[in-house]
């Protein structure tokens, strides 16, 4: 009881300290999400049962739910994202390309993983990992780029934020595939059938909790409800079998949607999300009973996936030109950076039962992506600076 507290209590500790260092760090402009999801990692492997032993067995089990909430909130987080509204108002070859092209990242990579002789759900895991894309520096570059080629900007951050969707989908149907419920895994019901019934429950979650936050005025209450929410989708989740990410995502999509004070619940929500990100993946080291390194895995993330996206994006670079935007043809590497959503998805993957290696092998995956954009930033940033000053 005793071991369990002091282990609680040091999570609750290196959450603050970790939420604290982020947001240094992102003032100084030096922050590499991928990177510190290696540290929380590589600190839990050695606070862990095969380190120091402060986490054993049966304090793991007892806290294996925190990472079931952790990883509900971060679908929750994405989904209030996902504003139908919002999404109308874009044009119509902006909804096509956004969704394209990271739905070609995620088939594209599922054939390659299939094809390195992983598993169809383990192959499904890797390609909603690498399906997202994120818009990490580019805040940074938006302050120092001329106005014109602020369309470059917009398209990149649009498909950034559409990224998530195939993703969603991919690990949806992974997890199906390990569902107990699921014909495929011995039970009887067809993997789309529980697909329809987790998808269901998850909209009349989504329209109970609208119906508890009229009223609410706190955003202290607001975050109890949220939290009692995710509690909910991450206990029917583990009882069905499936990742509570995509749950999750659609539940928020759904309150977002109806919810008259969105800007409220946003805030709530990404206030909440660091704290349980850095949670997460010490105790995903701290259950890890011996670092793994899938090199397959690690290749289709970097190469395959930088491969497809630089592509893409010369593709998109043409149809952006036919529309009277010029950008850069090498537009795609900016689609290269991953943040909390793609190291939540690999969490979430890792845990449900994916292939070995899997987790550590996106990690340092997500490093070098980040790294390989960062130079090519820096070089756009310098023409950009030189060519301002030529002129």
């Amino acid at each position: 009881m005793l071991q369990g507290t002091v282990a609680f209590l040091l999570l609750v500790v290196l959450a603050v300290v970790g939420v604290e260092v982020q947001k240094r760090l992102a003032q100084s402009g030096t922050r590499a999400p991928a990177l510190e999801g290696l540290v929380w990692l590589a600190l839990g492997v050695v606070v862990g049962d095969t380190g120091l032993g402060l986490f054993p067995e049966d304090v793991l089990a007892a806290l294996r739910a925190v990472v079931l909430v952790g990883l509900v909130w971060i679908g929750l987080v994405y989904g209030l994202q996902i504003d139908a509204a919002v999404i109308r108002r874009l044009k119509p070859w902006h909804r096509q390309w956004g969704l394209g092209l990271p739905t070609a990242a995620a088939v594209a990579l599922f054939a390659g993983a299939m094809a390195t002789g992983l598993g169809p759900a383990s192959a499904a895991g890797i390609a909603a990992v690498g399906a997202v894309s994120s818009t990490t520096g580019l805040d940074a570059l938006a302050r120092v780029r001329r106005p014109d080629d602020r369309g470059a900007l917009r398209i990149l951050r649009m498909v950034a934020a559409f990224s998530g969707l195939p993703a969603m989908v991919a690990l949806a149907a992974a997890t199906l595939q390990w569902s107990p419920l699921s014909s495929a895994s011995g039970g009887w019901m067809a993997w789309w059938q529980v697909g329809i019934v987790a998808a269901g429950g998850a909209v009349v979650l989504g329209y109970a909790h609208l119906a508890l936050m009229r009223g609410v005025r706190s955003s202290l209450e607001l975050l109890t409800l949220f939290l009692g929410l995710a509690t909910v989708v991450a206990g029917a989740s583990a009882v069905l079998g499936l990742s509570g990410v995509p749950l999750a995502a659609l539940v928020g999509a759904v309150i977002i949607n109806r919810c008259v004070f969105p800007h409220r619940v946003l805030k709530v929500a990404h206030g909440f999300e660091r704290p349980l990100m850095i949670v997460m993946l010490i105790l995903a080291g701290a259950t890890a009973e011996a670092v793994a390194f899938s090199w397959p895995v690690f290749l289709l993330l970097v190469v395959c996936r930088g491969a497809i996206l630089v592509l893409g994006g010369r593709a998109l670079a043409v149809r952006a030109g036919r529309e009277g935007s010029a950008v850069t043809p090498w537009i795609g590497i900016g689609l290269l950076p991953q943040e909390a959503l793609a190291l939540g998805l690999a969490v979430a993957v890792d845990v449900a039962g994916g292939a070995r290696g899997l987790l550590e092998a996106s990690l340092v995956a997500m490093v070098v992506n980040q790294a390989l954009a960062q130079i090519w930033m820096r070089r756009w940033l310098f023409r950009s600076t030189r060519s301002g000053v030529e002129r």
